[in-house]
């Protein structure tokens, strides 16, 4: 075959259909000519609304696709540019709205800079040649940031060599949507056995191979393109995006290691680095670190819980304090506890506030109660005796999570209570269930008791707490069964400070792995 020079290809989504984004692909064609580039292919959707002819001209062709993933017509273009004899494709976006913060769309001028940056990268002769970039404000941009440090932390988990690699690179965003691939990388790539185009992450997955079969490749610092003045939030296409990269990474680990889909050739280790990737993608998709502490009453979890929320100054949240509270109002208002409908009435007629304050070394809480400091008050034993009857109604557990969740979002938190890793945190970042024998907690809430001036046999204390288990398991949630994901831990022959060490053993790592990857992502 003889080859021909650099082509282009540019992918058209199905949702750009307006005057707006027609400019932009155009813009695109623009760049791409203005580089010496003297065939582009456009790839479209076949579903878009926008005219297929509308992009054609000289040196222009239209490919139709009907396809929805960007990827997907990626490869549609690379393999069309290829079967033409081209030695060499730049993959280019079409959405360039912003350059290093001045609008290119208004005046094209502020896009000279780009230009001649991305003229040393059609210069460089490396197979794989990385256009790498980072976005205005990238810090407040969760779609950014967390899609960067989850391609970073799998490709770190499955591949650390190659990743060392990447990073001596100073590679900023293994996703970029900037590249050039040449012909031979290309189709080595898909003639190896086992090669399989995803539907997405192309990027990484050229990276990888271009890395682990000692292909040339480099990196081209492009500078700040997009215009993300704002945050963008939306926590389930963080998730999908997560899920697509850890697919591919999983995926291309898989076939470097020769699965071909029978689990006799499982990888050794595959799944301990599964586990690990896993949650890595659910810890970054919190903003904030959250440890939950469940168990039935009178296990420890209360003191525990504080004394590991001092260390690492944490809000110590206890998952009750929502019921006492309204408990407590519903007492004095004279509300039936069993009339869940008089007590919905009434929670829409209340403020429950939890206010952080510094008390010496530690982080303790205020809980307010329609602007009235109510702390002490919530603590009775005839509130704790009646909290079962407010808790079991579903439609008061349900603004309960709201509740908790919104707390979750403004503080790292060690929450304590009985399904709050199941209920109300199932993603959080590490959960312990502790449990001990009823004669232990017997005798804990007899001396707690004491201490607090309420004098009690054994009986009537261990009566009390069995009946407390028995209305924890009734009703559609079982507030004794414990989360098969949390570490469980019994108390019962263990004293205070050997609990909190082994918690603290296994919160660390944790913490720190957050802590790195909150670091890297600012």
């Amino acid at each position: 075959m003889n080859l021909k020079e650099c082509c282009g290809v540019v992918a058209v989504s199905i949702y750009f259909y307006s005057s707006r984004h027609i400019y932009q692909i155009r813009q695109s064609i623009e760049i791409l000519k203005c580089l010496g580039i003297s065939k582009i292919f456009v790839v479209q959707d076949v579903k878009t609304k926008i005219a297929f002819e509308t992009f054609s001209e000289k040196n222009v062709e239209v490919v139709p696709a009907d396809v929805f993933e960007t990827c997907q017509k990626w490869y549609i273009g690379l393999k069309k540019a290829f079967q033409e004899g081209y030695s060499r494709c730049f993959v280019f976006p079409c959405d360039i709205t912003k350059y290093e913060g001045k609008d290119v769309l208004a005046n094209p001028t502020n896009i000279k800079p780009l230009i001649k940056k991305l003229e040393r990268m059609l210069s460089d002769t490396s197979e794989l040649v990385i256009g790498d970039y980072s976005v205005p404000h990238g810090h407040l941009n969760p779609k950014y940031h967390l899609s960067k440090n989850g391609a970073i932390s799998f490709l770190n988990e499955f591949f650390p060599e190659e990743y060392e690699i990447i990073n001596d690179l100073d590679i900023l965003y293994p996703r970029s949507e900037y590249f050039i691939v040449s012909y031979t990388l290309f189709n080595s790539f898909l003639d190896e056995k086992f090669s399989k185009w995803m539907a997405w992450e192309a990027t990484i997955q050229l990276i990888i191979y271009a890395i682990r079969r000692r292909r040339t490749i480099s990196r081209h610092y492009l500078g700040e393109i997009g215009d993300t003045d704002t945050q963008r939030d939306n926590i389930h296409e963080l998730a999908s995006q997560y899920l697509r990269i850890h697919y591919t990474v999983i995926n291309e680990y898989l076939k470097y290691h020769g699965y071909q889909g029978d689990s006799n050739h499982m990888p050794e280790g595959w799944l301990l680095h599964l586990k690990r990737s896993q949650e890595l993608l659910f810890n970054n998709l919190k903003r904030n670190f959250i440890v939950t502490i469940d168990g039935p009453t009178a296990a420890g979890k209360s003191t525990v819980s504080a004394i590991i929320a001092k260390k690492f100054d944490f809000l110590y949240l206890d998952g009750g304090i929502f019921f006492r509270a309204l408990t407590l109002k519903a007492i004095n208002k004279h509300i039936d506890l069993e009339n869940e409908q008089k007590l919905c009435s009434l929670l829409q007629r209340t403020k429950i506030e939890f206010k952080k304050k510094q008390k010496l070394n530690s982080m303790e809480y205020s809980v307010i109660l329609d602007d009235e400091d109510v702390t002490n008050e919530i603590r009775t034993p005839l509130i704790s005796s009646k909290v079962p009857s407010i808790s079991k109604h579903m439609q008061i557990r349900e603004q309960r999570k709201i509740w908790l969740r919104n707390l979750g979002e403004s503080y790292n938190i060690i929450a304590e209570g009985r399904t709050l890793g199941k209920e109300i945190f199932p993603d959080a970042n590490i959960k312990f269930y502790l449990d001990a024998s009823i004669e232990k907690r017997t005798l804990r809430r007899k001396l707690q008791n004491e201490e607090n001036g309420k004098i009690q046999k054994e009986y009537e204390v261990r009566n009390s707490i069995i009946e407390r288990d028995k209305e924890d398991s009734k009703g559609e949630i079982n507030r004794v069964k414990r989360d098969r994901n949390s570490f469980y831990l019994d108390t019962s022959s263990l004293q205070t400070d050997e609990v909190v060490n082994i918690l603290l053993q296994n919160i660390l790592p944790h913490f720190e792995a957050w802590k790195e990857m909150k670091e890297n992502s600012k």
